[in-house]
């Protein structure tokens, strides 16, 4: 059964109900909720096992672990050294970025506003015309063709 926000009211309980750690009430109720959840009904199927291996674990292990080694003195300053060098970067790239832009949008302005401020002939004036060699003779032909 799920809730109305799609969550399985049970959906934590299936390895303290495999590892046999469920108070009676609470074992009870999970597994009349089986049968209805296929998902729980999953998950317990596949930790199934859970019990079994850990019964193989050694208690001595468990009883004593092995510390972890030390971290080497100079980690955390090495560490912070290259955040530092990283943001640092990533500001420089941002920096560069924004001033590109904000060039470009400095060199485009003006040129649009010099664009839009001369009469529609002299518009067609300041654009290149066509590159091709034959296809200015051609334009040239019908510009003297009546």
């Amino acid at each position: 059964m799920t809730t109305p926000s799609g969550a399985c009211p049970h959906a934590h309980d299936d390895a303290a109900y495999v590892l046999g750690a469920l108070s009676p009430t609470e074992r009870l109720a999970f597994e009349r909720h089986l049968p209805t959840c296929e998902a729980c009904s999953t998950s317990v199927r596949s930790l199934a096992g859970m019990p079994g291996l850990l019964d193989l674990a050694d208690a001595r292990v468990l009883a004593d672990p092995v510390p972890d080694p030390p971290l080497p003195p100079a980690l955390l300053a090495s560490l912070t050294r290259t955040v530092v060098a990283r943001r640092r970067r990533r500001a420089t790239v941002v920096a560069a970025l924004a001033g590109a832009a904000a060039a470009a949008l400095a060199l485009a302005v003006p040129a649009a506003l010099d664009l839009a401020d001369r009469p529609p002939s002299a518009r067609w004036a300041a654009t290149p015309g066509p590159r091709h060699p034959r296809s200015r003779a051609r334009w040239s032909r019908r510009a003297t063709c009546p």
